[in-house]
């Protein structure tokens, strides 16, 4: 997944997704990402498909075991926390 530096956003622009992202309870990266694809799918042209890799590679992955899916998923989520709260972090010196 990749990420997406927006500079220079009008002050009245972010304060507007921070009140919506705290109005449902969800982080401002989230909120943005969700008004992002909301408006590419309301946008008139070309439509193209937004989807993350686990959509792509669940047909081919997904058995139908529904509790290995959730169990997938929230192991998934522990990596992305640990990757979130480790962000920035310089990587460990060789022998550490």
């Amino acid at each position: 997944m990749g990420d997406l530096l927006i500079r220079n956003v009008p002050e009245p622009v972010k304060q507007a997704i921070e009140r919506a992202a705290r109005r449902d309870g969800r982080s401002l990266s989230a909120t943005a990402i969700d008004l992002l694809r909301k408006s590419l799918a309301d946008a008139p042209g070309e439509q193209t498909r937004v989807s993350s890799a686990w959509d792509e590679f669940r047909p081919l992955l997904y058995d139908g075991n529904d509790e290995q899916a959730e169990q997938f998923a929230r192991m998934m989520e522990e990596i992305e926390t640990a990757r979130k709260k480790d962000f920035g972090k310089p990587p460990p010196e060789p022998g550490e």
